[in-house]
């Protein structure tokens, strides 16, 4: 049996659903998938040390159920975030802009958690993790504050549908949560379920739609928007959707 591969095409589905009803969203959400693919290439850093599923292959650096597990995960975070913003949500998809603030992002994320993981040897890889979020969160949350709607509803809907979502496969594999260990600093559990991923469902979810909609020159609108624009990387090249961005 393969409960992680089992939980991760049931959440593509549920990314696929959710793309079906993004509407005008739709550009942004799936840019939130994409965007997530590489990260389900550090999923060295956590098997076996944070938990040990059983894979249907292993590539060195990650394995299939990983990589489908990130992609959804980023859809899905997003769906929920934007949906209750409606047409108010407005974006300007300019290339060289996400993928610059993309890249600025991440390298401080993932250069945080190494450099947590250096200066404190038993830091393990989730906690430094968690803490490379709620940085990032932190700083885009200052920059972008009036987009806090998103980073609410984001962090309460994806946590609660995560939960769900793992307390389903337990249901299903009951030997399932036996493949997490709770980490060092926060070693709690919630019905079997170690607390440090709750927290980082919440922090995925609130969080990551926030970076994409940074990335993207996202912005509130006082009316609801007709369409959004698509523009490609000779399009109005450094220039930010609304006045009130920083890189």
């Amino acid at each position: 049996m393969y409960p992680y591969l089992t939980l991760s095409l049931i959440l593509v589905a549920l990314a696929i659903i959710a793309l079906a009803f993004s509407n005008s969203h739709r550009p942004l959400v799936a840019l939130g998938g994409v965007l997530m693919i590489p990260f389900g290439l550090f999923s060295f850093e956590f098997i076996p040390e944070y938990w040990d599923p059983q894979l249907i292959a292993w590539w060195g650096i990650t394995s299939p159920e990983d990589l489908l597990f990130s992609t959804s995960t980023g859809v899905l975070a997003c769906f929920i975030a934007y949906l209750p913003l409606g047409k108010r949500l407005v974006f300007d998809l300019h290339w060289r802009v996400i993928l610059s603030r993309f890249f600025f992002y991440s390298v401080l994320g993932i250069g945080t958690g190494y450099f947590l993981d250096w200066i404190i040897p038993r830091l393990d890889t989730m906690t430094g993790t968690l803490a490379s979020v709620v940085l990032i969160g932190a700083i885009l949350l200052i920059i972008r504050r009036e987009l806090w709607p998103a980073v609410a509803w984001g962090g309460l809907g994806f946590s609660v549908m995560y939960a769900l979502i793992v307390l389903l496969g337990a249901w299903l594999f009951p030997a399932f949560l036996a493949d997490w260990t709770p980490t060092r600093l926060i070693n709690l559990e919630y019905h079997g379920l170690p607390a440090s991923e709750l927290f980082w469902a919440a922090g995925n979810g609130a969080v990551w739609p926030l970076l994409v909609a940074h990335a993207s020159g996202c912005r509130l609108a006082k009316q609801p928007a007709r369409a959004p624009a698509i523009m490609s990387a000779g399009q109005g090249d450094g220039q930010p959707a609304a006045s009130s961005e920083r890189a």
